[in-house]
This record gives C-alpha cells, sequence and structure tokens, in this order.
C-alpha cells in the first residue's frame, strides 16, 4: 500500500515531467473507468473509434480513400 502511494503520489508526477509524459493521468482513468457500467465502457470505447476513424481519415492518403471507397 504505501509503495503504490509512493509511486503514484512521488515518482509518476516526476516521471511524467521528466518524460513529458501522462501515466499517472492515465492511471488515474483507469482506476475511475473499473466503476463504469458496460454502456459508460461502450460509450466511451465508440467515442475513442470516431476519434481514430477520424484521425486515420484526415492524416493518411490510405485510409482517406479506402473510406471515401466505401462512402464515409
Amino acid at each position: 500500500m504505501i509503495y503504490s502511494l509512493i509511486l503514484k503520489n512521488a515518482l509518476l508526477p516526476v516521471a511524467d515531467r521528466l518524460m513529458k509524459t501522462s501515466i499517472r493521468k492515465k492511471m488515474d482513468m483507469l482506476q475511475r473507468m473499473q466503476l463504469w457500467s458496460p454502456e459508460q465502457i461502450e460509450e466511451w470505447q465508440n467515442q475513442r473509434l470516431k476519434e481514430l476513424v477520424h484521425h486515420a481519415y484526415h492524416h493518411t492518403r490510405y485510409y482517406r480513400a479506402i473510406f471515401q471507397e466505401c462512402g464515409y
């Protein structure tokens, strides 16, 4: 228990700053998600999928062509 507190409150914030990451933020999100209902998880997954498809369409010629062929 004490190790997880040290990790979460001391080491991760320092590591995140040094490496310019957001590991602690992602860990906090995962802990909150454990309490979500299946509907909330599905909604979050669908939103992330939409964001991924949008990004692929706007940043990759290959996927843009494929999506346009499919009428996206």
